[in-house]
């Protein structure tokens, strides 16, 4: 067998010899290990164990709430570090020792002798928590910040006549707060374990049905659901049953082999629905703040934020937990497809757990009335996505319904319910594999096949009876087949510095107006074709005192007119011809 089990303190990895876990559904998790040599912890310290059995790893968080340094080795007492949110407690509540042990112990942490402490008899009468004989009054400071440190509410009081100092509780409640609770049905992952060994099987005075297993997997946790596999001669029972109580042994010995194992209480799951009295799983939710040094929160290697818990102190050493959010995401990973709104600064937030010992999960935002926040009265029929730049998508369901886009609250592109394409003051990029075709009813404007390209350094108007673009730089139609433009009246492109067409194809390159085939005016003007240019009706271009030039493979053909150049300097390449 492959047993590892290792303890991470403060960046430090620590081998554990052996240790004992015990987890329930209801109960707090604790950890008892065994750590080689004479080990510098401190109480209330954040401790990782991570624990490897045959390529299986399990990771349980804690605090240290009881230390025992012998001469061999030293023993240490894990509580669940997430318990403290769970059951909305300071750290103190977990540890077993009574307030003159623990401030003996932290002072002996920051490095006072034993001859410097004196803790003295604690009496019914007196208001004081404890008395405690210190040499001079640098002491009790030190011992104030490490009280607050670990979430200890104790005032310092000194008495200088009888030259001791008290601890005295603080006035008023703990600052608890008020959990909501949500009903919610178990519905945890199967998990299929193999080399179970069944230990025995009894059942109580109603029926209810237990069992007793070892196992050799460390990743099972209460809550879990087993299936088991029951043959008795031809015949093979299959149910699944419900861990609700669960214990690990394990140790690491060079000379007499190491070995894990776990026992577990296991009850029928149609059996624990069935009973009239069974507690019914909840979801426990506390509120809580994101903290973060930047306007866009920061977030770890793992995707987690840090939150700040309301109801412990910030000063506290564990006021600040690393918390991962809930994702909307496939089964192929978040990588490949997801959703992600990024967090930001003092978002206040809902932390959620399950009945299991897991890392909590950020559920959902709350903004207040002091945060501004994109849901308001004219949301009612619209849907909304926005960023903190102000880039947003809006899809407004009302009598019109159009969808919008916006950078810093202008709007860039607008379609309308009559398939009506605005945009403005920023480019316009259409990139497509195959067809991509805008129209209105049934009669088609633009056609873009075989991955061409359209290109508006301003916007783009298209409607039913025209079609009109405006540029403040290049105009460029790209086509590697055709191009084909039509329009009701008329096809009109104004540009300030110059307008192309190009075509690569065989096939050739038309323009169909009622009024005019093409018409470029204030600028320079280039037509190139590889095959052929054909007009229905006149071909006009004006560009000033700027260069016109037309260039064709084949023939220019003009269909019922002639071909009138405004510019002086104009040339012709190729055949022309009047039909």
């Amino acid at each position: 067998m492959r047993l590892l089990c290792e303890c991470l303190i403060s960046g430090q990895t620590i081998s554990v010899e052996s240790w004992q876990g015990r987890e329930g559904i209801d109960s707090i998790p604790q950890w008892q290990c065994s750590l080689a040599g004479v080990q510098a912890l401190q109480l209330l310290e954040p401790v990782s164990l991570r624990l490897t059995v045959n390529g299986s790893v399990r990771h349980v968080h804690g605090i240290i709430t009881d230390v025992v340094m012998t001469e061999q080795c030293t023993q240490l007492t894990l509580a669940s570090r997430l318990a403290l949110l769970k059951h909305q407690c300071s750290p103190q509540a977990f540890v077993n020792k009574p307030i003159t042990d623990i401030a003996t112990m932290l002072l002996r942490q920051a490095g006072f002798g034993n001859e410097q402490i004196s803790i003295a008899e604690i009496t019914e009468d007196s208001p004081v928590a404890l008395w405690c004989q210190f040499p001079d009054e640098s002491t009790y400071d030190c011992l104030q910040r490490l009280l607050v440190k670990y979430g200890y509410h104790y005032c310092v009081y000194h008495d200088e006549h009888a030259e001791r100092v008290g601890l005295v509780p603080q006035a008023g409640p703990f600052p608890w707060l008020t959990a909501a609770h949500y009903a919610l049905v178990s519905d945890n992952a199967m998990v299929n374990t193999d080399s179970v060994a069944l230990q025995s099987i009894a059942a109580d005075k109603q029926g209810t049905e237990t069992l007793a297993i070892q196992s050799q997997r460390p990743d099972v946790a209460a809550g879990n659901y087993l299936t088991l596999k029951a043959q008795a001669h031809l015949h093979v029972l299959e149910n699944d049953y419900l861990v609700i109580s669960l214990r690990h042994e394990g140790r690491h010995c060079r000379d007499n082999g190491s070995y894990y194992r776990n026992k577990m209480t296991l009850m029928p799951r149609q059996q624990l629905l069935a009973l009239p009295d069974s507690p019914v799983p909840t979801i426990n939710i506390v509120s809580g703040r994101v903290i973060s040094d930047n306007q866009s929160a920061e977030l770890d290697a793992a995707g987690r934020y840090r939150v700040a818990v309301d109801f412990l102190p910030e000063t506290s050493a564990f006021s600040h937990y690393p918390v991962a959010r809930l994702q909307h995401y496939s089964a192929g990973g978040f990588c490949e497809t997801g959703w992600h709104l990024p967090l930001q600064h003092n978002t206040n937030v809902l932390l959620a757990f399950d009945p299991v010992d897991t890392e909590p999960r950020i559920i959902a935002s709350l903004p207040d009335s002091e945060q501004a926040h994109v849901v308001q009265a004219a949301n009612a029929e619209q849907s909304c996505l926005q960023t903190r730049s102000q880039q947003a998508l809006l899809f407004d369901d009302g009598k019109s319904p159009y969808m919008q886009l916006k950078t810093a609250n202008e709007s860039q592109l607008c379609l309308a319910r009559d398939s009506t394409v605005v945009a403005h003051q920023a480019a316009l990029n259409w990139q497509a594999r195959g067809t991509v075709v805008i129209k209105s009813g049934n009669d088609v404007h633009i056609r873009i096949q075989q991955a061409q390209h359209h290109y508006s350094g301003g916007g783009l108007t298209l409607n039913t009876d025209q079609v009109e673009t405006y540029s403040q730089s290049t105009q460029r139609y790209h086509s590697q087949t055709a191009i084909k433009l039509q329009a009701g009246q008329n096809l009109s492109v104004r540009t300030k510095t110059a307008f192309t067409l190009m075509s690569k194809a065989t096939t050739q390159l038309a323009f169909e107006g009622a009024k005019h085939g093409i018409q470029v005016s204030n600028g320079s003007a280039l037509v190139q074709a590889s095959h052929a240019i054909q007009a229905q009706g006149p071909l006009c271009l004006q560009a000033g005192e700027a260069r016109v030039e037309i260039t064709s493979a084949g023939d220019i053909a003009i269909s019922g007119n002639t071909i009138h150049f405004a510019a002086d300097n104009t040339q012709i390449k190729g055949a022309i011809s009047y039909v």
